[in-house]
């Protein structure tokens, strides 16, 4: 476990460094430890990536011709190669630290007896791949980017169909990056709260938090947690910052960062797309084209 997440923390690294946001799945998904976004000039773009982290020496125990070979299940490989998102496979050797990747595409994997295998190379080091993995990302419509978006969230999508779901956002109000850190949380029926997610996200500049908290969440009403606000907030600064707002913070710290607590359920798009989501997966349909 402890090489795991070294793994994961410092292929994450890697990715911030290359402008790639890098996001840990807060719902458990089999096969997928991430999810990275391409920045376009410091700002989220909505071009997303599945990423499968293997760390550890023994995956580049086996080599050829400057070549690591990943030897898979061939439940990964059906449920990668469907995946919604491209899905790139990332080693890491925490004794070198030689992390390489390659992208999960059929014409690169070979079935074998017992599965299937890939050829990674060598040379293929995670911190040069900025250019090939925006590549990856521009073969994607805009239509795929928002249909990608809301396939990344189905499991909070989920989670705010069963209950409530939290988000605490502090926003970074001195800071032109437009700095938020993000924490999401499930709340039972008995009040207990489970952590989801903390992840801290740049590049949302100038823009409004009321745009940019709606623009993360298209699935989601949102609204504050009035009760909270009564409880715990600051109300000088609630009655200043509600100024006819819908959402606003209830706290300002250390006149640095203004505190949101917000309640996420599904609106109509969310609704809809965890119906469109059950249908595509255990649907039964004819496939045939009448466009010829």
């Amino acid at each position: 476990m402890q090489t795991d997440r070294i793994g994961v923390n410092a292929v994450g690294l890697i990715f911030e460094k290359i402008g790639f946001a890098f996001r840990e799945q807060p719902i458990e998904d089999y096969g997928i430890d991430a999810i990275i976004e391409r920045r376009v000039s410091g700002k989220p773009s909505g071009e997303l990536i599945g990423v499968q982290i293997k760390s550890g020496v023994s995956f580049f125990n086996e080599v050829k011709n400057n070549k690591v070979i990943y030897r898979g299940k061939l439940s990964h490989y059906n449920y990668w190669l469907n995946y919604s998102l491209p899905v790139i496979l990332v080693l890491y050797n925490p004794e070198t630290e030689l992390c390489i990747y390659e992208l999960i595409d059929q014409k690169k994997i070979e079935k074998t007896d017992r599965g299937w295998k890939i050829e990674i190379d060598c040379s293929n080091e995670l911190e040069k791949s900025e250019i090939a993995l925006t590549a990856i990302c521009s073969r994607q419509s805009e239509y795929q980017t928002r249909l990608n978006t809301l396939a990344f969230s189905k499991g909070l999508m989920a989670l705010a169909e069963q209950g409530e779901l939290i988000a605490e956002i502090m926003e970074w109000v001195n800071k032109s990056s437009g700095r938020g850190e993000f924490i999401l949380k499930k709340v039972d029926s008995d009040g207990n709260e489970t952590l989801l997610s903390e992840s801290a996200i740049f590049g949302f500049g100038l823009k409004s938090y009321e745009e940019v908290i709606q623009e993360l969440f298209p699935w989601a009403n949102i609204e504050v947690d009035a009760l909270f606000y009564d409880v715990h907030g600051d109300k000088e600064f609630i009655e200043y910052s509600r100024n006819g707002r819908k959402i606003y913070p209830c706290e300002n710290r250390a006149g640095e960062v203004d505190f949101y607590r917000l309640i996420l359920s599904l609106n109509e798009v969310g609704k809809s797309f965890l119906t469109l989501n059950t249908f595509l997966n255990e649907g039964e349909m004819y496939h045939v084209r009448f466009d010829q």
